[in-house]
């Protein structure tokens, strides 16, 4: 195939093959087209993860496009010298200095080369004074082509520097580091060939420009793509990693759980029994013994253990990881509460979900609320002097409140308490991550309300 360029673009003539033609117009539009499509997907990368990065590239691209655009209208003309169009070296420069600025956040130089972020500074400096230089000759009308000639130095300077920063980045490890190699080298590449063939017939600068441009993106989003599947593959080792730490953390619990419940039954069968064997003793022994100091020894020993045996029972029902659920929390508040008002003539009304819901509380949690409603209602019995009370267990979603209501006497609740009694629930409600909130008034009852949320993941 032959390929000979014409003043108005490349025509392929091959003998039997006919004749293919393209002009530099079509080539700009091409080129065009490409840029701005770069543009927009640098735009919605932006708009999606907000990187300043992505921001600056996109900017650059734009203004590069702009400026190739521009410059390939008065290239024609027959006044035409490289670098005299001022909106056209605006936009280059432009480019120019958001490119770099790029640079710097894409490699972190400050961090891994702060002598390339001194080049970089001082190309920014030398830019923008070269900028300002060419205005002051602009706006004095000094001749084309001195303001060429200047052109054309500072832009084979900033090649120059450019050129010995690019291999000092090359030492810096980061995925991304080849790509932005390449393409860079290639930008500078049509930068240098813009300005050696600004001269000649046969391409416009801008369309040396734009080629560099072009294969620079390309390679940049190349550099992207494979960060991003980078990205990817690093979550999802890490997503395995925690999937399995979850799973150690469960079997751990589980192992955790059956210790617990090992303890529990042995402190039921083992310790349990020989409480209550020394409470039956005591009880026995007592009509045999006719010394009445000793009777009300052994009395108080018998008390003692039930007692013990009272604790005993919170502390295995507590430890039992059977206990978290909603049915099983219930019937001990249930239990609890015949067992306070067994020889009241106060009249209970208990409401518990008949569920097996777990209810995500631990432990220590499971003790506090066990403890929180054993003395609510020792309060309603010792001071209410109410005929009713209601004890509900409600769940909302992942919402679970305790209510405990009585029509007693009431109290202010605006006014301190001097009791201890109110308080320990307070703190009680605290440590078990649930909130509070109690209301009375004389004459009209109490309400307690205990809320916590259910935890499913504990």
């Amino acid at each position: 195939m032959l390929i000979t360029v014409y003043s108005g673009g490349f025509k392929n003539k091959d003998e039997g093959m006919g004749q293919l033609s393209i002009t530099f117009s079509e080539l700009h539009l091409f080129m065009d087209g490409m840029l701005l499509m770069m543009f927009l997907y640098m735009l919605l990368l932006f708009v999606q993860q907000r990187k300043k990065i992505y921001s600056l590239y996109a900017l650059y691209i734009l203004c590069i496009t702009i400026a190739c655009r521009l410059n390939e209208a008065s290239y024609h003309l027959p006044s035409y010298k490289p670098g005299t169009n001022y909106i056209v070296l605006l936009f280059e420069s432009l480019a120019f200095l958001l490119y770099m600025r790029f640079i710097i956040l894409l490699m972190n130089l400050p961090r891994f080369d702060p002598i390339s972020l001194k080049f970089l500074r001082a190309m920014e400096l030398f830019l923008i004074g070269a900028v300002a230089l060419d205005t002051l000759l602009w706006a004095s009308k000094a001749d084309a082509n001195i303001r060429s000639t200047f052109y054309s130095i500072s832009r084979f300077i900033l090649a120059a520097i450019g050129l010995y920063v690019i291999p000092r980045i090359l030492r810096i490890r980061n995925v991304v580091t080849p790509y932005f190699i390449i393409g860079s080298f290639f930008f500078i590449l049509g930068c240098i060939v813009a300005l050696v063939m600004g001269v000649t017939p046969y391409m416009t600068p801008s369309v040396w420009i734009q080629g560099g441009v072009v294969l620079e993106v390309l390679f940049f989003t190349s550099g992207i793509g494979y960060t991003n599947y980078r990205t990817e593959q690093e979550k999802i080792a890490v997503q395995a990693q925690l999937i399995e730490q979850l799973q150690e953390n469960e079997r751990k619990q589980s192992r955790l759980n059956g210790i617990r419940d090992e303890i529990a039954r042995d402190l039921h069968d083992e310790i349990g029994s020989h409480l209550s064997s020394i409470n039956i003793l005591s009880q026995t022994i007592v009509p045999l013994v006719h010394d009445e100091r000793v009777q009300q020894r052994l009395s108080r020993i018998g008390d003692s253990a039930r007692q013990v045996m009272d604790s005993m029972r919170e502390i295995v029902w507590s430890l039992n990881s059977s206990s978290d659920s909603l049915l099983n929390i219930g019937l001990r508040i249930q239990e609890t509460a015949y067992s306070l008002f067994a020889d009241s003539s106060t009249r209970l009304f208990i409401q518990i979900p008949e569920s097996s819901q777990p209810l995500g509380l631990s432990e220590r949690q499971r003790r506090e609320l066990h403890l929180i409603v054993k003395e609510a209602l020792t309060n309603v019995l010792r001071h209410a002097r109410a005929d009713q009370v209601w004890v509900n267990l409600d769940v909302d979603v992942n919402d679970v409140t305790l209510h405990i209501k009585d029509d007693g006497i009431g109290f202010d609740s605006t006014l301190e308490v001097s009791g201890l009694g109110m308080k320990n629930i307070r703190e009680r409600a605290s440590q078990m991550g649930a909130t509070y909130n109690l209301t009375s008034s004389p004459e009209s009852g109490t309400l307690l309300q205990i809320s916590w949320r259910v935890v499913t993941n504990h």
